[in-house]
């Protein structure tokens, strides 16, 4: 979750008050988020001031104190603004399993080799077994 920089108290009705920005994987992101921080809210319930379907913007509203978002880490850090905006620390994290599936007859490509390699340096891959039909 990602607040405007001056902003201290993620109570509900302080994001009520604040409202979502929005983004095409928006509410799915806020659903599953918000159900963890405050349950027996739902996102629907909270006033949309904003939206935009361009990943480098999104934040841009937020840093103006336009409004709060929930996006992947990948995407905050990217942002050039970080002063900005303030990440809220929120327990337990939302963690999503990306599978890599691929016929162990066929060779991966030089390309595929690559970034499964890349994604084991950062221990970002987990059980890169192949498995037999």
């Amino acid at each position: 979750m990602v607040v405007p920089a001056q902003v201290e108290d993620v109570s509900w009705p302080a994001l009520v008050r604040l409202g979502y920005i929005d983004h095409p994987d928006g509410m799915d992101m806020g659903r599953r988020l918000l159900a963890r921080v405050h349950p027996g809210r739902r996102i629907d319930q909270l006033p949309v001031r904003g939206f935009t379907n361009q990943i480098g913007a999104i934040l841009d509203p937020v840093a103006r104190g336009l409004g709060f978002t929930v996006l992947p880490r990948f995407a905050v850090q990217a942002y050039p603004q970080q002063q900005a905006i303030r990440v809220v620390d929120t327990a337990p994290p939302v963690i999503d399993s990306l599978w890599l599936v691929f016929r162990a007859e066929w060779p991966l490509s030089a390309s595929a080799a690559w970034a499964v390699q890349r994604l084991r340096e950062q221990d970002w891959l987990v059980g890169a077994e192949a498995v037999a039909p």
